[in-house]
């Protein structure tokens, strides 16, 4: 597990470091291109991934993981609902919890389906691991940009608390 997390902290580092440079909307596609090779690696590497697994397990995910990207675009807008919550009625409520029932049901179907497909390439216990993989991964990712946010924002603060002391020395001389 320990090799995970040198490999997420390697690429974080990767990713922040190659985007730094690029326009933002280029910026965070390379970021999302960055975090999904990221993902395949860490997923490889927890599942013991053989070549010939890879070679017939990743078409069958991607394709798993842009189905359920639409799924979720067709979801709620959370940002919206969030901004206009005091101002729906009950029956529009009750219309945005069903339709965010839908979505997860529809989820869940497109869980059972692709669990039919991996049964196919991959060993009972690699589709159990799989099953939590991206919540790992997930979790990884996120404590990786905490420890990255709370070191610059130290990093940040010393800075400015130098600073500060410098600017304070020299005024009163």
């Amino acid at each position: 597990m320990k090799n995970l997390s040198n490999i997420i902290a390697l690429c974080m580092i990767l990713v922040l470091n190659s985007s730094a440079f690029a326009q933002p909307d280029q910026r965070m596609e390379n970021r999302k291109d960055q975090i999904k090779a990221m993902k395949v690696a860490y997923i490889t590497q927890l599942l013991n991934l053989s070549p010939e697994e890879s070679q017939t397990f990743w078409p069958i995910y991607n394709q798993m993981e842009e189905e359920k990207k639409q799924i979720k675009k067709s979801g709620t807008d959370k940002a919206s609902l969030k901004e206009n919550l005091g101002n729906m009625s009950d029956k529009d409520l009750e219309a945005v919890i069903e339709k965010e029932f839908t979505m997860k049901q529809k989820l869940l179907d497109l869980q059972r389906q692709y669990y039919q497909k991996f049964k196919t390439v991959l060993p009972m216990q690699k589709i159990i691991k799989l099953q939590y993989a991206d919540n790992a991964f997930n979790r990884e990712i996120l404590k990786k940009m905490r420890e990255n946010f709370s070191s610059h924002r130290l990093h940040w603060v010393r800075t400015v608390r130098d600073r500060g002391s410098l600017f304070m020395s020299r005024s009163r001389q």
